[in-house]
C-alpha cells in the first residue's frame, strides 16, 4: 500500500537529506512529497527550475495555484515550490531581474549580476573618477562584485599625472617657443648644447610622514612615539643646472629664494660653478652611495681619466642619518678596499656565536642556526654603521671625491 504525504509546514520543508534517506529505507513504499515555504532560504533553486516554473505559469494562464499543482504532477521527484514562488518568478522576469537571492521573502535582496553590471557601468560613465567603495555604498552592491564587473569589462584605474598649472595665455607662448627651438636646431644642430637648463628645489622639515611603514614587532604594545611637528622650522633651497650633458652644481641658495638673491647668484656664483663641472653626481651618503663614489674614483685612476665625482649628503656629517647597529658581511668591502683593516675601518668585533630564539609570553624557544642560511653570521662583524659610513667618506675624499654635507 502506497501512502502519499503532502505537507507545506516548515518542519517538513527543512528535512535533511540524511533523514529522508533513512525514512525511505524504513518505509520503502511510502513516497513523501513536500513543498518549500516561500520564506525558507535554505534551498537554492537552479536556473532550470526557475525556467520550468515560469513555463508552467504561462501554460496555466497565470494561475499560480494551478501551476504549482501541475509542477508537482510533471516533476514528482523534484522539489515542489509554493504557488507564491511562481508569482515572484514571473515578477522578476517582468522587472528584468534574474530570480535568486531574496526570492519569496519580504526583501528584494541585492541586485543580481545583470542589473548590477548596468548600474556599475552607468555610474562609471557618469563619473569616471568614482571609487569602487562609493559605488558599493550607494547602490548596495558588494565591493567584490563591482571589482569583478569592471575587470571583466576591461576597465583599469589609471592614475592622474600632476602637471604644472597653465593659464590660457600660456599655450600660445609655448607653441611659439617650440617652433623657435625647432628652427634653431635646423640652423645649428648643437644649439641645445649651449643652453643652461636649471631648476630649484626646496627641502623642508615638515614633510609627509608615512606611518604605515613604521612599526615594531612586539608581544605587548610598547606605545612607540615619534616626534613629528616642531615649532622650529627650516628650509633648504638647492639650485642645479645641466649644460652640454654635464651637471652644474648643486648649489645651496642662502635664505629664501627671491629676485635680488637670485640676481646675486647669477652674477657672482654661477660663473664659478660653470668652471666646476661635475661628471658624476651621487645623491645620498649611505653605504651604497659612498661605495659608488669610491669605485668611480678608483676606475678613474685606473684609466688615467679626469673625472669629477660629487656626493651630496643631507646630514650635517657623513653617517649622521644612518641607523646604527648592524651585522656586516665584509665580502663587498674586501673587493672595494682590500686593505680596509690596515686603513683602520671601524670593524673590530667579529661574530663568535649566533643565538636565535622565539620569544613567548613566559620564556624563549631556541631556534637552530645552520651554515648557509641568512642568519648564519660567522665571519661577519658587528659594527656601528654610522661610524663605518663616516670612515668610507674619508676614503672617498682621499681618492679625490667631493663629499658635500649641509654644514
Amino acid at each position: 500500500m502506497a501512502v502519499a504525504l503532502v505537507s507545506s509546514s516548515r518542519q517538513v520543508g527543512r528535512l535533511t537529506n540524511a533523514a529522508r534517506r533513512l525514512y525511505s529505507d524504513v518505509y520503502p513504499k511510502i513516497t513523501t512529497h513536500y513543498t518549500i515555504h516561500p520564506r525558507d532560504k535554505d534551498p537554492r533553486w537552479k536556473a532550470q527550475e526557475y525556467c520550468n516554473m515560469h513555463f508552467l505559469y504561462g501554460e496555466c494562464g497565470g494561475n499560480a495555484s494551478a501551476a504549482a499543482a501541475l509542477y508537482r504532477e510533471r516533476y514528482p521527484n523534484a522539489r515542489h515550490p509554493d504557488y507564491r514562488v511562481f508569482i515572484r518568478v514571473h515578477s522578476c522576469y517582468l522587472e528584468g531581474r534574474i530570480p535568486g537571492r531574496g526570492l519569496g521573502g519580504t526583501s528584494e535582496g541585492r541586485p543580481q549580476l545583470i542589473d548590477a553590471q548596468d548600474i556599475v557601468l552607468n555610474k562609471v560613465a557618469e563619473d569616471s573618477t568614482i571609487s569602487v567603495r562609493d559605488i558599493a555604498r550607494r547602490e548596495g552592491i558588494a565591493k567584490s562584485t563591482v571589482h569583478r564587473i569592471l575587470k571583466r569589462r576591461k576597465f583599469h584605474p589609471y592614475h592622474v599625472t600632476r602637471v604644472q598649472t597653465l593659464q590660457p595665455r600660456d599655450f600660445a607662448a609655448r607653441v611659439t617657443f617650440c617652433r623657435l627651438m625647432l628652427d634653431k636646431i635646423e640652423e645649428d644642430s648643437e644649439f641645445f648644447d649651449r643652453i643652461l637648463w636649471s631648476d630649484e628645489s626646496s627641502a623642508k622639515r615638515d614633510g609627509f610622514l608615512n606611518l604605515h611603514n613604521l612599526h615594531s614587532w612586539q608581544l605587548t604594545n610598547p606605545h612607540l612615539i615619534r616626534e613629528d611637528k616642531s615649532q622650529y622650522q627650516f628650509k633648504i633651497n638647492y639650485w642645479t643646472g645641466i649644460l652640454n650633458g654635464k651637471i652644474i652644481g648643486p648649489y645651496e641658495m642662502p635664505g629664501n629664494l627671491n629676485g635680488p638673491g637670485y640676481l646675486n647668484f647669477l652674477q657672482n656664483v654661477l660663473p664659478g660653478l660653470l668652471e666646476e663641472e661635475t661628471d658624476i653626481l651621487i645623491i645620498g651618503g649611505g653605504p651604497a652611495g659612498m661605495a659608488a663614489a669610491i669605485r668611480a674614483r678608483q676606475i678613474a685612476e685606473e684609466k688615467g681619466a679626469e673625472v669629477r665625482v660629487t656626493l651630496l649628503e643631507k646630514a650635517a656629517e657623513a653617517g649622521g642619518h644612518i641607523l646604527s647597529g648592524a651585522c656586516v658581511d665584509p665580502i663587498a668591502l674586501n673587493e672595494l678596499i682590500p686593505d680596509w683593516k690596515e686603513k683602520g675601518a671601524p670593524m673590530n668585533t667579529p661574530v663568535t656565536s649566533d643565538k636565535f630564539g622565539l620569544l613567548t609570553k613566559g620564556g624563549r624557544i631556541p631556534l637552530p642556526v645552520f651554515p648557509g642560511l641568512p642568519n648564519w653570521n660567522h665571519g661577519n662583524y658587528v659594527v656601528r654603521l654610522g661610524h663605518l659610513v663616516r670612515w668610507m667618506s674619508e676614503q672617498a675624499e682621499a681618492l679625490g671625491a667631493e663629499v658635500r654635507t649641509t654644514t
